[in-house]
């Protein structure tokens, strides 16, 4: 892995950056543990700390094969707490509080200024590519304030493609392999950021150079996304200090 001092922006001019939102671009984490938590608590009475449930959360989307994810995931809580209620109810039941929380998160620190600052002074595109619903991208569209106010989404990044856009989920390549076909670029004119296990694979997988934008939630992943990764970044501040030419 090679210092994050040592990327040079410009060589994705012909091509572009892709961002992972969940994590990455945005401080959301919390609050896909949280809804875990409080559906829990609520069906099986047990109490699960949010460290345990992301852990299990991120070894299940590492492994599945299961196309919805989402439901997939209400499966499992469902069946490893004994829960008597279908994945249709959890996943309604977790969707109702996400959707709530969502309209009040925000881009993590200077995310929002390295956008700005790689759109004045590159020539690269700029997408998302992210495991989030299409629900959860009409919130930031339409309904959160902070991220319409300082960078609206679809005034910075195209495509923006989510779960509802593809077949086969990250781990899988096909959310970066649908990206590069929009643009008509080749996998090495892109650089991928990304915080997750499974989101730094399906973005390897496509061929591209990975920056790990380090998360808290995925500290008990972080050897092997070291292993994989091109470049590591303990924030956007650090990026943008580093990588935006001045």
């Amino acid at each position: 892995m090679r210092h994050i001092s040592e990327l040079d922006l410009s060589e994705f001019n012909e091509g572009g950056l892709i961002f992972d939102w969940d994590g990455t671009l945005a401080d959301t984490m919390w609050i896909y543990d949280g809804s875990d938590q409080q559906v829990i608590k609520k069906y099986s009475g047990i109490d699960v700390e949010l460290d345990e449930i992301a852990q299990m959360r991120d070894y299940y989307l590492a492994h599945t094969t299961d196309t919805n994810t989402y439901l997939g995931w209400a499966a499992e809580v469902a069946k490893k707490f004994q829960i008597n209620k279908s994945p249709q109810e959890l996943l309604k039941q977790r969707l109702e509080i996400i959707k709530t929380a969502l309209r009040e998160i925000d881009y993590k620190p200077d995310a929002a200024n390295f956008i700005k600052a790689y759109r004045v002074n590159y020539l690269g595109k700029m997408a998302i590519a992210t495991s989030s619903t299409g629900e959860a991208i009409e919130v930031y569209r339409d309904q959160n304030q902070k991220i319409r106010s300082s960078a609206h989404i679809d005034q910075f990044f195209d495509p923006i493609y989510c779960v509802k856009d593809i077949l086969r989920p990250k781990p899988d390549p096909e959310i970066y392999l649908k990206v590069l076909k929009k643009w008509g670029v080749d996998a090495g004119n892109c650089l991928a950021f990304e915080d997750s296990l499974h989101g730094v694979v399906s973005a390897k997988s496509a061929g591209l150079k990975v920056v790990n934008m380090v998360d808290a939630v995925q500290h008990y992943d972080q050897q092997k996304i070291d292993e994989l990764c091109d470049f590591k970044a303990s924030s956007w501040t650090e990026l943008l200090s580093s990588c935006i030419r001045r």
